[in-house]
């Protein structure tokens, strides 16, 4: 307590202090305290100022809120009896696991190394004021420092290593008289069978064991390996005994072959030092065979020519290994030999490595054929390939002269239409105004194609070229559609379009597409019957525009549509058709990087259809 509001001294010389705590008794040797309370009989433990008196036979009076406490102080004992001390109970996470008074009996207990959580619970037998009873316990081999719990009486463990403990406890009495003997139970955490002692030496045995068998294996290993080593050393020394004599068989093979060919056939070392060359080359370059054997190459070829060569070979001369894919010159090149008496052979050479067996270069054979007079062949062919390629061109003029001829007379045949029923109309009185107006503005429109489609000959005369630009399909369509519209009423064909909204633009020349539609067009009206359809449609999908056109015609046999875009094919009459149209469209088309395909069959009809690419935004 830190209030002391009495003190009595006995004739023991022990002071008595009244507190607020109950009576403290302080013994000057050696300065210890003990504590009364309520428990032990105090009125209540709060004590009043300067309420304490001691008679003359020594009995003292300590007076409280709650009345008064007297007493003599040498008939105030201390409990002597030493508890015994003992253990209650076990418990493994957190249950029990022992009966009542099970544990009194036992001495030694065994645990798996899986429990790793356990604890005991232990007891002092004072059972005059139990609460006031202290403990202390220990696990030696753990730890062997006593921990003192104060009145809690359990203690707990976790994850104790294998191995063998002893579980120490001790208490007091209510006093604080110690049972230093205390309690003890053995306590064995069983190691798992891989900690074991027997474990430990059986590996141990075991991998010295395994030790010496993969010793033993590979011992014997390296003995057979040695065996069939030597085994593969006598049969390659056969092997190559065999090989040499092939080679010597084959190069003398090698050697009557080439001696009897008329190409040159010669081999280089990796310096260019020529080590064989055949007897046709004698004779071709004019000299004897000590005037070329161990010689550099670029002795007998022109500088242009070595330079040549050695760009091509030098890539592969530097590789150490060379793979088998590029033991080749896969394009033989022209170089020119130097005769004897300074005349030139052009010849066509091809290279190949010869290899070991290491595919390391050894040396370099060439092949030379004299192609001097398959040249002057070849320029003369030149000479009349420009002679009828000039006839081709006047030919070419022709053609495009019919081709115009056809594109001006189709607005023509429209104009020749037209007036027919204009002087029909005149006849009949039926002429108005609104007709003639009409009237008029297909002249009008017609006009305009001969006028462009005239200075179309022109640009082509000129060698000038039209710029792509972007252009509206549907407006192109609609467009031809009104030019021909008088043509397709008086055979009663029913146009039927479906054209999208707005999208379909293309980079293209709207001349040059315009033409391309009044061909299809008109194809199909020449192929169908009175009464028939046409449909057209539009789609943009994938950035591209698809124009498709469809008619219910006599379609196109299987024979015919592989050459339908051949110029001047046509299965019309010679008054209704040239056979360019066709043609002329798929140039277009192609020009603007664009398709053209046909599928027909026959009295069922034909689809056209034209794909472009959309213009950018």
């Amino acid at each position: 307590s830190e209030i002391v509001y009495s003190i009595l001294e006995d004739s023991s010389g022990n002071l008595w202090m009244g507190t607020d705590k109950g009576i403290s008794k302080f013994n000057p040797n050696p300065k210890t305290f003990k504590n009364y309370n309520k428990t032990d009989g105090l009125q209540e433990s709060i004590f009043n100022i300067n309420a304490s008196l001691m008679t003359k036979g020594g009995e003292m009076f300590f007076g409280g809120a709650y009345g008064l406490n007297k007493f003599y102080p040498d008939s105030v004992k201390d409990n002597p009896h030493i508890p015994a001390i003992v253990i209650t109970k076990l418990t493994k996470y957190g249950k029990k696991v022992t009966a009542n008074n099970e544990m009194l009996e036992v001495e030694e207990l065994s645990f798996s190394h899986r429990d790793n959580v356990f604890s005991f619970e232990f007891a002092s037998l004072c059972y005059n004021l139990p609460e006031r009873n202290q403990y202390a316990y220990k696990m030696e081999g753990f730890n062997d420092e006593w921990v003192y719990s104060g009145a809690r009486r359990y203690a707990i463990f976790t994850n104790l290593n294998p191995g063998n403990y002893v579980f120490r406890a001790k208490g007091t009495n209510s006093d604080g008289v110690w049972n230093e003997e205390g309690t003890s139970v053995k306590v064995v955490i069983v190691p798992p069978f891989w900690q074991t002692l027997w474990f430990k030496i059986f590996s141990i045995v075991g991998t010295v064991l395994i030790v010496l068998l993969l010793y033993r294996m590979r011992i014997n290993s390296i003995n057979q390996m040695n065996k069939k080593l030597e085994k593969d050393v006598r049969s390659k020394t056969v092997e190559l005994r065999k090989e040499v004599s092939e080679h010597k068989a084959s190069e003398k093979k090698y050697r009557v072959l080439t001696e009897n060919l008329k190409e040159i056939v010669f081999t280089i070392d990796k310096n260019m030092r020529i080590t064989y060359i055949n007897s046709s080359a004698y004779t071709l370059l004019g000299c004897e065979p000590d005037e070329v054997i161990n010689r550099q190459i670029s002795d007998i070829l022109t500088p242009e020519s070595f330079e040549k060569i050695i760009n091509i070979l030098q890539n592969k001369l530097n590789k150490k290994y060379l793979d088998i894919r590029d033991n080749s010159n896969s394009q033989p090149i022209e170089v020119e030999f130097c005769r004897k008496d300074e005349l030139k052979i052009l010849t066509e050479v091809g290279f190949s490595f010869l290899l070991n067996t290491d595919n390391e270069i050894v040396s370099i054979l060439g092949v030379a054929r004299d192609i001097t007079e398959r040249k002057e062949s070849e320029r003369a062919k030149e000479k009349l390939m420009r002679r009828i390629q000039r006839s081709e061109r006047l030919a070419a003029t022709g053609r495009i002269a019919s081709s115009i001829a056809h594109e001006i007379n189709n607005p023509l045949q429209t104009v020749e239409v037209n007036l027919k029923m204009m002087e029909e109309d005149i006849e009949n009185d039926a002429i108005n105004k609104e007709t003639l107006t009409e009237t008029l503005e297909i002249f009008k429109i017609c006009a305009g194609k001969i006028h462009n489609t005239v200075s179309q000959l022109f640009n082509i005369h000129r060698k000038k070229t039209n710029v792509k630009e972007k252009v509206d399909v549907n407006k192109v369509i609609l467009s031809t559609l009104s030019l021909l519209g008088v043509q397709l009423e008086r055979k009663k064909i029913k146009v039927e379009t479906n054209l999208c909204n707005g999208t379909a633009k293309v980079n293209a020349i709207e001349q040059e597409l315009f033409q391309v539609f009044m061909n299809i067009i008109l194809n199909a009206r020449d192929a169908v019957d009175t009464r028939g359809i046409i449909k057209i449609n539009t789609e943009v999908k994938d950035k591209h525009c698809y124009i498709h056109f469809q008619d219910n015609g006599t379609g196109i046999s299987d024979e015919n549509i592989e050459r339908i875009y051949d110029p001047f094919f046509t299965t019309k009459s010679e008054m209704l058709g040239t056979g360019l149209g066709l043609s002329i469209s798929r140039r277009i088309i192609e020009s603007f990087k664009g398709r053209i395909r046909v599928e027909s069959k026959v009295g069922e009809g034909t689809l056209f259809t034209i794909i472009l690419q959309t213009a950018k935004k």
